[in-house]
């Protein structure tokens, strides 16, 4: 388990030692545990922390350091506490990237708690909430977003994004700021009026010419920039 301060899960003085700690528990050989710091650090991509001393961290990386020395135990489930409660934006967002590679690449079911849906439910696969200690909501987050809405007082928990097309009357129901973007329609300007009335008028069209000239010896017969043959409607 992962929990919501860096500090009070961090037992040893420096990284190694923190990774091979709860291995050195278990009994495992001392060959077994640097395969597996090795294979692990690889995959985590923190090869420059691992001599480093524990208070010369960040707390985004003390908390990367508390889920690898959950991982060097190869669970099938991880559970995290609000492991972003203490983490900048930055750290934050590069933490919840390595929980989802850990989950595709790994397999490694998650449960996480979190009061900041934003960045979290665009990666889950279920969303369950509780009120008073009782689940009152257990389903994808697109179902759950759309059952939360029908409840006024929980509507402050759906996150932005969702929330702002949900007020719109929206058919869809984006998570994140990009989906959200790519499902606004086109706004319309000036020029792109125009754009469409032209393509209109251009739908019976068929031959267009550009920079048609003829000319006799020393005068202009006539000069066209561009030319366009419509079939006539009747």
């Amino acid at each position: 388990m992962v929990f919501q301060n860096p500090e009070n899960q961090i037992v040893m003085d420096n990284v190694m030692g923190e990774l091979a700690f709860a291995l050195e528990n278990i009994g495992c050989p001392p060959k077994i545990i640097e395969k597996r710091i090795a294979e692990l650090i690889s995959f985590l991509g923190f090869q420059d922390l691992l001599e480093q001393s524990i208070h010369t961290l960040s707390g985004g990386q003390k908390q990367l350091v508390n889920l690898a020395s959950v991982l060097i135990l190869q669970p099938k489930l991880l559970v995290l506490d609000e492991p972003t409660a203490q983490l900048d934006p930055i750290a934050t967002r590069d933490f919840l990237g390595l929980l989802k590679r850990i989950h595709e690449e790994l397999g490694i079911t998650i449960i996480m708690s979190e009061h900041r849906l934003d960045e979290v439910i665009p990666l889950a696969t279920k969303l369950v909430m509780m009120d008073a200690g009782e689940i009152i909501e257990n389903s994808p987050p697109m179902i759950a977003i759309q059952n939360l809405w029908k409840i006024a007082e929980k509507q402050l928990f759906i996150p932005q994004v969702p929330r702002l097309f949900l007020e719109m009357g929206s058919s869809s129901l984006p998570f994140s700021v990009l989906s959200g973007q790519r499902a606004l329609p086109p706004l319309s300007t000036p020029e792109n009026e125009q754009k469409n009335e032209s393509e209109k008028r251009d739908e019976n069209r068929f031959l267009v010419a550009k920079s048609i000239a003829f000319q006799y010896e020393k005068k202009w017969a006539f000069h066209f920039a561009r030319i366009k043959f419509f079939n006539q409607k009747r």
